[in-house]
């Protein structure tokens, strides 16, 4: 049985890196152009919402239920993204379908039901990994959904949860071998001698719970666009860090309360769905908006948590490599604990995590629906100074963050297009 799971896991593989690579540039449709689109194949119906957006926002849940930190939950989603989508091409349409019970009534809309099943199976099976405490209810959410509709419906639905519990496994073994854990799968150890020490240094806060420090990991893990994950490093922060924590309490002591609520707001931290999680589920939003089909929701989802899980690798990187002093560091006198509303993140300071994730997820999702652009830019601005207005990012922090985070995403696009994001990683 192991073996026939084996091969039939292999098999798949090699359906999934050929089907989703291009014969040409694949430059996405805008979000109107997609809403447009009918892909008779699927016939999927008007008020369905796809698999991969209600198994997104199940993943954004557990983040939250089990207090993720927001580098390790970047991880989180990307996986769970990327085993979507390699569960919707898997699951294409090759031939007719019976949807009746006794194999008559060929229809287009049993292609639907299966391949709902495929992205629901690999979600599941990605998700109990990343949360085995979780099974059981990762498991009865599947049950539930694969109970539905009519039997013919249901064995559809069955068909999919193979060929996606498949995709899953090998979703999975490429996270086993991503560098975040050991190569046995058991957790990596801080070394507490790897920082060096110093003045102008950053060092862990004496009290920060548990005293290991946040996304270690990121300098030395294998992304999934990147050739490294200090592909597009941003240069040495300015030497004056005195004058740039001035400029930070300067705007802290005069913050309005319209300014502590958007630090609040954005803040998303352990206990949340973080702040990729709030990317993923607009993406999601938009899908739902534009009646994108299960395919091209996967498309969109699987692109925008796998380039943020890049774009938190290639900030982490440049984190650890400068060890850049908090602004609270240096000028403890102006920005104390009472006036750091958000708490005190436990890494060094640039570039900016937010500012990564914002900037690579918002330039995803502005390649699919480009009249969204003003809106999500506003939205990067303001989840960039939401960080200055808590007090715990320099300015520079922000704008080295942005540039980071659409580079990433500019280069995972292309990448896209030329070869198809699955052959990053199958």
């Amino acid at each position: 049985m192991i073996r026939q799971a084996g091969f039939l896991a292999a098999a798949f593989v090699v359906l999934v890196s050929c089907s989703d690579r291009p014969t040409a540039p694949n430059v996405p449709l805008s979000g109107a152009t997609r809403a447009l689109h009918s892909n008779s194949d699927l016939a999927q119906p008007t008020d369905a919402v796809p698999a991969s957006v209600t198994w997104q926002a199940t993943a954004g849940r557990l983040v939250a239920s089990r207090l993720i930190s927001p580098f390790v939950a970047a991880r989180q989603y990307g996986i769970v993204g990327v085993a979507q989508y390699g569960a919707a091409v898997a699951a294409a349409p090759s031939g007719d379908v019976a949807e009746g019970n006794d194999g008559s009534n060929a229809s287009p809309r049993a292609h639907f039901y299966e391949m709902r099943g495929a992205v629901a199976a690999a979600s599941a099976q990605v998700l109990s990994y990343l949360f085995p405490l979780d099974v059981a209810q990762i498991e009865a959410q599947l049950a539930s959904e694969g109970a539905l509709g009519s039997p013919g419906v249901q064995h559809q639905f069955a068909s999919g949860v193979v060929i996606g519990r498949a995709i899953g496994n090998a979703v999975v073994a490429r996270a086993r071998a991503d560098g975040f854990t050991n190569p046995d799968g058991t957790p990596r150890v801080w070394d507490p001698n790897s920082l060096l020490t110093g003045p102008t240094i950053w060092r862990m806060d004496a009290d920060a719970t548990p005293h290991i420090p946040a996304g270690f990991q990121g300098p030395t893990m294998r992304p999934y666009y990147l050739n490294s994950p200090s592909q597009f490093r941003p240069p040495p922060p300015p030497a004056d860090l005195i004058s740039a924590a001035n400029a930070v309490a300067a705007v802290v002591n005069a913050r309005t309360p319209e300014q502590a609520a958007i630090a609040t707001f954005w803040n998303l931290p352990n206990g949340s769905l973080t702040a990729m999680g709030y990317w993923v589920q607009l993406a999601g939003s938009y899908v739902v908006e534009y009646g994108l089909d299960e395919r091209e929701a996967a498309h969109v989802l699987a692109l925008v948590s796998s380039t943020g899980a890049d774009a938190s690798i290639g900030c982490f990187d440049a984190k650890y490599h400068y060890l850049t002093l908090r602004p609270w560091m240096v000028d403890p006198t102006d920005l104390t604990n009472a006036k750091l509303i958000i708490g005190r993140p436990n890494h060094p300071s640039y570039p900016s995590g937010h500012s990564c994730a914002s900037a690579s997820a918002a330039t995803v999702l502005e390649a699919f629906f480009p009249d969204k652009s003003a809106t999500l830019e506003q939205q990067v601005a303001e989840a960039g100074m939401s960080r200055v207005y808590g007090g715990i990012h320099y300015f520079f922090d922000i704008a080295a963050g942005q540039a980071l985070g659409r580079s990433v995403a500019q280069w995972a696009l292309e990448y896209d297009r030329t070869n198809g994001l699955l052959s990053a990683v199958f």
